[in-house]
């Protein structure tokens, strides 16, 4: 998942400077019921999909999802819902990180999820630049750092153990 996060943050720099001026059309976009949907769906006591469902869909287990969500939100107040200008509720972090890892897990373009997670492609790639963001500053100085001698000797105790069966 960093690797594919790295990857993407690399491709926002290189796509930013090709932004176009005209204008865009306003679509109405109904964040309440796309997110009541999407918590009926993973989130709920007893929910659409069980745990199992959303695994092989997010390819990262729920329990470790709430687990980042709640790091990630604490981390950076973009992903706790509050309103937007107009005074509409915003996105919920659920529906932020989802979209962020629907990409990452499927590899698919942002403007796909249009009509599955009712939110719009540059509301998609700001959840993911700022997913990315977060998880690189979150876990990047523990796993993205180059192996110390501990590292190494855990390593080699456990490839050991593989190749030799113990």
């Amino acid at each position: 998942m960093m690797a594919m996060a790295g990857a993407f943050m690399f491709q926002e720099q290189a796509s930013s400077s090709r932004h176009c001026s005209h204008s865009r059309k306003v679509v109405r976009r109904n964040r309440v019921e796309a997110n009541q949907r999407l918590m009926q769906q993973y989130f709920v006591p007893n929910p659409t999909y069980d745990a199992r469902f959303f695994r092989r869909r997010f390819q990262i287990p729920l329990s470790l999802f709430n687990r980042v969500m709640s790091v990630v939100v604490q981390h950076d107040p973009y992903f706790q819902q509050g309103r937007d200008a107009a005074g509409r509720l915003s996105f919920s972090p659920e529906q932020k990180l989802t979209t962020s890892l629907w990409i990452l897990s499927n590899g698919c373009s942002a403007d796909s999820l249009e009509e599955t997670f009712d939110m719009g492609e540059t509301t998609v790639l700001q959840c993911m630049r700022k997913f990315c963001n977060a998880i690189i500053c979150i876990y990047g100085p523990e796993y993205l750092r180059s192996p110390n001698m501990e590292d190494l000797r855990a390593f080699f105790i456990t490839a050991i153990n593989v190749a030799f069966r113990v």
